[in-house]
């Protein structure tokens, strides 16, 4: 893992940030991306509702 410095973040979570999962997606996967986000999102405790609006 890889701690990241996000110049948004407030001052005492800079440069502790981690990343510890991502979503890709390209056009030559196919699919509904929107979609792909919910299940990503959904699956690490975000779940949203129709993200294809």
């Amino acid at each position: 893992m890889t701690a990241f410095d996000v110049p948004a973040a407030p001052v005492e979570c800079r440069r502790t940030l981690v990343e510890h999962a991502r979503w890709e997606w390209r056009p030559s996967d196919g699919g509904d991306p929107a979609a792909g986000v919910q299940e990503f999102l959904a699956a690490h405790g975000l779940p949203l509702d129709d993200l294809s609006r």
